[in-house]
Formats: structure tokens, sequence, C-alpha cells
């Protein structure tokens, strides 16, 4: 069994190659360095290359994904800073954050 290299890039920018003995019919799990992402689309392109390969079709995983910057933004604190019991969150598809709150526990 002979050592392969695996490349990953993504994007223009970020290319990193790890070295690997793979056995024929198994798998391993690589990490690669790490990618400082910013917003926008990326296409992403794993493969590997061996010399001797014989079926070389299955030697490469392409994935395009998009990164998007961080959207949370405090609009104004709840209630002191904390939500009572009975307080409830929800969500909606818009990317807003619906607050109910509760109301002070003790005798009704």
């Amino acid at each position: 069994t002979e050592s392969i290299s695996v490349r990953m890039t993504i994007g223009g920018g970020y290319t990193n190659t790890r070295w690997v003995k793979l056995y024929p019919y198994n798998d391993t799990l690589l990490e690669f360095a790490t990618w400082n992402a910013s917003p926008g689309t990326y296409t992403a392109i794993c493969y590997t290359s061996l010399d001797s390969d014989e079926c070389r079709g299955n030697d490469t995983a392409t994935l395009t994904f998009r990164v998007v910057a961080d959207t949370w933004v405090r609009m104004f604190p709840v209630y002191g800073g904390g939500l009572m019991p009975g307080a409830c969150l929800a969500t909606t598809d818009s990317n807003t954050i619906f607050c109910a709150n509760g109301r002070p526990a003790g005798p009704g």
C-alpha cells in the first residue's frame, strides 16, 4: 500500500494537501488546515492523486456552498436582560425572532 495525496481547494484562495495510506476497500477521515471563511459562494473540491489508480472516476468530490455573515443583532433588551417564567421565543422564515415574556413567579 502506497501513500496518496488528498488535496482540498476552496474557491481560489485555499489549498491544503494531506498524505495518507489508504488500504483497498477501506476509508479514513482526514482533517485539513483551517479555512478562514468570509461571506460569499464557494466551491470546495477534494480529490486524490494516485499514479497507479485504475478507477479515476471516483477520485473527486465537489460541493458548492454559501457562507453568510453573522446576522445576529441585539435589537433591544428583553425586560431587564432576562426572560421570566413562562416566556417563549419563536422564529419565522424572515429571520425574525419573536419574544413573549412570561410573568413573575408567585401566587396567582
